[in-house]
C-alpha cells in the first residue's frame, strides 16, 4: 500500500518568498545607503542593518522605538527650513498612510552633520507579508555631491539660455537693420 499525504505549504512558501524579497530590498539599499534600519510596524522597534558614524554619534540605546529616533534626529540634525518635508513622518501610521498607493517614498532634505550642512536622501520602502505591511525599511544617503552637481548644471543651463537670448536679440536687431537698409 502506498500512503500519500499532502500539506498546504502555500503560507510557508509565501513567507519564504517575502523573506527573500525583504532581504533583497535591504541588500539593494546597502549598496547606496550609509544608514539602513528596519521598523516593525506593530512594536515600532528599530533594527539597524547599517549605521553611519554621524548617526552613531547620537548614541541611541540598544532598544529604540521609531518615534524616539525620529524626534531626536529631527530636533538635533534637520535644518529648520527643511523640517516641513518630514512633517508626519514621525509616526508610523503617517508613513503607512503615505505608502498605501506606492511601494516607496524618497525625500531629500538638509541636515547639519559635523557642523556642515549636507543634503541627505531618505528612502522609505514598505515590507509586506501576505499583502499586509509588516515593516518598513528606511535608508539614508549623502546626496550632497549629486545636489551640488545638479545646481552647477542648472547654473550652466541658465547662463547658456541667457547667451542664447542675447544672440537672438542681436540677430533680430541685425536683420531689422538690414531689411531697413535694403
Amino acid at each position: 500500500d502506498v500512503i500519500i499525504t499532502y500539506s498546504d505549504v502555500t503560507s510557508a512558501l509565501t513567507n519564504k518568498i517575502a523573506s527573500v524579497r525583504n532581504a533583497g530590498v535591504v541588500d539593494a539599499l546597502c549598496n547606496d545607503y550609509s544608514t539602513i534600519f528596519h521598523v516593525d510596524v506593530k512594536s515600532e522597534l528599530i533594527t539597524f542593518y547599517r549605521i553611519s558614524p554621524s548617526i552613531e554619534k547620537l548614541n541611541f540605546g540598544s532598544e529604540l522605538h521609531y518615534n524616539e529616533l525620529f524626534s531626536s534626529y529631527f530636533s538635533k540634525i534637520i535644518i529648520d527650513e527643511d523640517r516641513y518635508k518630514l512633517d508626519g513622518f514621525g509616526y508610523i501610521s503617517s508613513i503607512l498612510e503615505a505608502l498605501k498607493t506606492k511601494q516607496s517614498i524618497s525625500i531629500i532634505y538638509r541636515a547639519k552633520i559635523d557642523d556642515e550642512v549636507r543634503y541627505i536622501g531618505m528612502k522609505i520602502v514598505k515590507i509586506e507579508k501576505n499583502g499586509i505591511v509588516d515593516g518598513i525599511i528606511l535608508g539614508f544617503t549623502d546626496e550632497n555631491q549629486t545636489v551640488e552637481e545638479d545646481k552647477k548644471k542648472q547654473e550652466q543651463l541658465a547662463a547658456a539660455l541667457e547667451q542664447a537670448k542675447i544672440a537672438s536679440k542681436s540677430k533680430t536687431a541685425f536683420l531689422f537693420n538690414m531689411s531697413h537698409d535694403i
